[in-house]
């Protein structure tokens, strides 16, 4: 067993696919990554915040390589902002919910928004949105229709001018007009989100949803 410092090797790449198989472009990718991402981490952790010692984690996330024969393992900080975390996390959902995926005839990639919001009722308008969902596919069963086969995801943004919060669901649904159903539904019970803010259009890889996940701005 060797141990190699990561000034001296690209780091390992969670493919996409089940594979074991270490690519010299996934490790390229791995290392740009790793180093874009401690230029920020390192601004972080001198921040006056009860994360710091965390964030000073994610810096030596993933820093030494351990190779044993043809394996590379190595030692990850698992934190939800860590770009090299999220990367892995996500090839895993791509992998667990690749054959439900691929049964979806008609994959369509929905987006559902709310007005934003404050920082104390982030928590509440969250929930909120939730509660909806659920009240919609109750509408569902009570009309005898179809429920939505969907993959949902929850993904909040921050505008640092308003000092407001955006929080919206992703989701891939199969079936068009299930999606419009949903839509309409979700307007009626936000009936000030903005029409505009909701979006619905054919979906052709499941990265589109999962790289949420991954995503930092």
């Amino acid at each position: 067993t060797t141990i190699k410092p990561l000034h001296n090797i690209y780091k390992l790449e969670q493919l996409r696919k089940r594979s074991n198989t270490t690519t010299l472009e996934g490790l390229k990718r791995r290392a740009k990554a790793k180093y874009a991402q401690n230029n920020l981490m390192r601004v972080m952790a001198k921040l006056k915040s009860p994360y710091a010692d965390k964030y000073d984690d994610t810096q030596n996330c993933s820093s030494v390589l351990i190779q044993s024969g043809n394996k590379l393992t190595s030692r990850y900080c698992k934190h939800r902002w860590c770009r090299i975390c999220n990367r892995i996390r996500t090839g895993k959902l791509i992998n667990g919910y690749e054959a439900a995926l691929e049964k979806m005839n008609d994959k369509q990639f929905i987006t559902l928004t709310v007005k934003n919001c404050t920082g104390d009722k982030l928590r509440q308008t969250i929930e909120t949105m939730i509660k909806q969902f659920r009240q919609i596919q109750d509408l569902r069963r009570k009309q005898k229709k179809a429920p939505l086969k969907c993959i949902r995801k929850i993904e909040c943004t921050y505008n640092p001018d308003t000092k407001e919060f955006h929080p919206h669901i992703h989701l891939i649904l199969e079936g068009f007009r299930p999606g419009c159903e949903l839509i309409c539904e979700w307007l009626k019970r936000n009936p000030t989100a903005d029409i505009k803010g909701q979006d619905i259009r054919q979906c052709y890889e499941a990265i589109e949803l999962f790289k949420y996940f991954a995503k930092l701005t």
